[in-house]
Formats: structure tokens, C-alpha cells, sequence
């Protein structure tokens, strides 16, 4: 593999490169608002690395490209199982490396090179051609521990300079009784066609004594106030998590904006 023609190594692994943006896209995977903030803070810094359809013309070997208006790249691209395709971006040549052969990447039919440019013409380029339709999103790091997945809206207040919570992400660590949770004006009404979507899915479960809805907001975990729904009941703790997804499978076309709901589970005082 070459960086626009030159052998790979000459980086290292790249720890203590001040442009080495590793650990700021690893802090960000939690998803946590303040952890999307580092990598805010650090992303002008930084520098990313693009595997290479097609070659750069009269690119300076081992050096990281001066960029222009109209500077333009063919970049490799992850394929999914149904065809959809991600903008693939490296913080370090030695998590690139992993998936050459893995993906059958190369350059011109040639061994595989890649561009290093600053890490917002990155993205900005990224965002650009991420539609949500063909190009889903761009993943940071792919196959590694590192790994950053980001949807369109997330890249766009990245690149703005906003951090916002990663819901994908931080949803999957458990809420401390630290954290701050607000709840919305209880006068507020719920659409009636979420009320009736989730009436209608409690009323098949067994167990179930009642139940809450309430719009709340964590300002590290949300983008914005989304219902919370909370069950009681006496089913079994190891049923919970396939009510859950029922529950969330049955009221997802009734969800207001942002589009997702969760689910929270109390035992009958």
C-alpha cells in the first residue's frame, strides 16, 4: 500500500502525531454530547486518510495534498449487503492496512494508495456525497475497535462545529442516576396516534398494570425531547428486552420527531 505512490511506514502508527485524530473519533463513539465535542475541537487539527480509486495526478509523494476549490477525489467505498454504499475515511495508515486484502482494494489496478488531507476537506467532501439514499453515511475507522459510524445531519453539525449526541451509540450504555434527565410540560399532549399504537400493543401483553408517557430530554444523550414510555410490570427480567422491541416495533410509524422512542421498565409499587 502507498500514500500517493510512497511506501507505507513512513508514519508509524501514528501515536503522538499531533494530527493523528485516533482518539478523538474512539472518545466520540460513546456518543455522549461532551465525547462528540473532542473530536469538534480537534477536527481542524487533524489530517485523514482516503483509500484511492483512482490515483492523484501530480501528487507530491508522502505529502499530505494541498487542497483548492474544486479539489476533487475517486475514493474507494464500503459496499453493504444490500448494495448501499459509506464513505470509508482512516484516522492512521495502520487501521487501513487490515482491509486491503480483506476488500480487494487497489489503485489502478495497482497496490492501493491513499490521499491524507486535512481532516475537514475530509468530510466536507464526505458530506457532499452521502444522500442517505445510495451513500448511507461515512464510517471512521472501519473494522477496527475505533470504528465511528455518522449519518448525514451528524456529519453536518460536526462540520458546523455542533456537537450532538450519537443516538446509535450512546443508547446502548445504560442511563446513571447521575445524569440529568428534564421532562417536559405534562399538559403537552402526545399524538393520538402514538397513544393508540402503544394502548394497543400493551393490551396483547401479559403482565402489564399500566403505564406512562412523557416527553423528557437528557442534554447528553438527545438531540431533542422524544417520548419515554415507561411499563409496569411483572413480567420476568429476561422477557424485557423482546417487550421492549415489540413495543418499539409496533408504534415506529406513530413516532414524532426525532423518530425514536424508549422504553423503560418498573415493577408495580
Amino acid at each position: 500500500m502507498t500514500e500517493n505512490g510512497q511506501s507505507n511506514g513512513s508514519n508509524g502508527n501514528g501515536h503522538g502525531d499531533p494530527n493523528d485524530l485516533t482518539i478523538a473519533v474512539e472518545t466520540a463513539r460513546r456518543g455522549f454530547r461532551r465525547d462528540v465535542d473532542v473530536l469538534v475541537r480537534m477536527l481542524d487539527a487533524g489530517t485523514i486518510l482516503i483509500p484511492l480509486l483512482h490515483s492523484v495526478p501530480d501528487a507530491e509523494h508522502g505529502e499530505e495534498l494541498e487542497v483548492d476549490e474544486g479539489f476533487r477525489l475517486s475514493p474507494q467505498m464500503l459496499v453493504d449487503e444490500e448494495g448501499k454504499l459509506y464513505c470509508a475515511l482512516f484516522t492512521r495508515a495502520d487501521l487501513l492496512e487490515p482491509l486491503v486484502d480483506q476488500l480487494g482494494w487497489e489503485t489502478d489496478g495497482e497496490a492501493l494508495e491513499y490521499a491524507t488531507v486535512p481532516a475537514r476537506v475530509a468530510l466536507e467532501m464526505a458530506l457532499d456525497v452521502v444522500d442517505e439514499e445510495n451513500v448511507l453515511g461515512v464510517v471512521l475507522n472501519p473494522m477496527d475497535e475505533s470504528e465511528l459510524m455518522l449519518r448525514r445531519s451528524e456529519l453536518a453539525s460536526i462540520l458546523a462545529g455542533t456537537a450532538v449526541p450519537l443516538v446509535g451509540y450512546v443508547n446502548a450504555i445504560p442511563e446513571q442516576d447521575f445524569e440529568e434527565t428534564l421532562e417536559a410540560d405534562p399538559g403537552d399532549e402526545h399524538p393520538a396516534e402514538l397513544v393508540s399504537a402503544i394502548e394497543a400493543c400493551l393490551a396483547k401483553q401479559e403482565g402489564v398494570t399500566g403505564y406512562t408517557l412523557a416527553r423528557t430530554f437528557n442534554p447528553e444523550r438527545d438531540v431533542e425531547p422524544h417520548p419515554t414510555l415507561r411499563v409496569i410490570t411483572t413480567r420476568p427480567d429476561e422477557e424485557l428486552g423482546d417487550i421492549a422491541q415489540l413495543i418499539i416495533e409496533a408504534v415506529k410509524d406513530a413516532l414524532p420527531p426525532p423518530g425514536y422512542i424508549d422504553v423503560i421498565f418498573e415493577r408495580p409499587e
